[in-house]
């Protein structure tokens, strides 16, 4: 979840953010996937920034979005939402 907060702030300095908007969290399973998105959302038109997290050599861990609206969030129809489900614990 930290990771989430990392690329948020990526993603304020990158985008501007209406007033009205909304967080939606999305998971993926590994790196790759994470930059398979990246690359599907690119070809779309949809801009986004990533963060890159140095401690034990994890890589890109998260992705956020420019803001979207309209037509474009049909885009992320094929996405999972992100649940408790999707916790790992020790």
């Amino acid at each position: 979840m930290v990771q989430v907060g990392h690329v948020c702030i990526e993603a304020g300095r990158e985008f501007l953010t209406p007033d009205n908007s909304f967080l939606v969290l999305c998971s993926v399973e590994n790196e790759e996937e994470l930059l398979a998105v990246e690359e599907y959302l690119g070809l779309r038109g949809i801009k986004s920034v990533k963060f890159w997290e140095p401690d034990d050599n994890m890589g890109w861990t998260a992705l956020a979005t420019q803001p979207v609206s309209g037509k474009d969030r049909k885009v992320f129809k094929r996405f999972q939402l992100w649940n408790t489900k999707n916790i790992v614990t020790a």
